[in-house]
C-alpha cells in the first residue's frame, strides 16, 4: 500500500507539479500541488472524457473507460481542495489515504463485480498481514470511531 501511495504522489507531482513552502511558525516544509497546473490538467481530462463519450457512440467499449475516468475526475474534484493547500508530510499521507478510500469506494460503485474479486484479494492479504484476533480488534476500534457497537 505504501508503494502505491508513493507512486500516486510521484504521478501527481510529475503530471501536475509540486509547490513547496516553509511554515513560518514551525520552519518545516509544507507541500502542495500547484493549483494552476491542477486546473489545466483537470480541464484536459474533462475534454478527454467528452471526446471519449462522443467516440463511444461508434465504439461502445469506450464507455467503461469513460466511467473510470469520470469516477477518477469526481474523486479528484473532491480531493483537490485538500491536495492544493499546503500540508506537512504527515498531512499529505493522511490526505492520500482518504483520497485512496474515496477512489476505491467510487470504483466499487461503478464496477461491483470487479470489486468482489478485489475484495477477495484484499481479504487474502489481510490474512497474511494480520491475525484474525488483531483484525477483530482493529475493526472494533474503527466501529468505535464510527459510533457503531462492537462485534463479538
Amino acid at each position: 500500500m505504501r508503494k502505491w501511495m508513493l507512486t500516486m504522489v510521484a504521478v501527481l507531482i510529475l503530471c501536475v507539479g509540486c509547490v513547496t513552502s516553509e511554515d513560518p511558525e514551525t520552519g518545516k516544509k509544507k507541500y502542495s500541488v500547484d493549483p494552476n497546473a491542477a486546473e489545466k490538467v483537470e480541464a484536459s481530462v474533462e475534454a478527454g472524457i467528452t471526446l471519449l463519450k462522443v467516440l463511444s457512440i461508434a465504439w461502445p467499449p469506450l464507455l467503461s473507460v469513460v466511467s473510470i475516468a469520470g469516477g477518477g475526475l469526481a474523486v479528484w474534484r473532491k480531493a483537490k481542495p485538500q491536495i492544493t493547500k499546503a500540508q506537512s508530510e504527515a498531512e499529505i499521507y493522511h490526505t492520500l489515504g482518504s483520497v485512496t478510500v474515496d477512489g476505491i469506494n467510487e470504483w466499487r460503485k461503478l464496477f461491483p463485480e470487479q470489486w468482489e474479486q478485489l475484495k477477495e484479494e484484499l481479504d487474502k492479504l489481510k490474512d497474511k498481514a494480520l491475525s484474525p484476533e488483531d483484525r477483530k480488534k482493529i475493526e472494533n476500534l474503527i466501529r468505535g470511531f464510527r459510533g457503531k457497537p462492537p462485534k463479538e
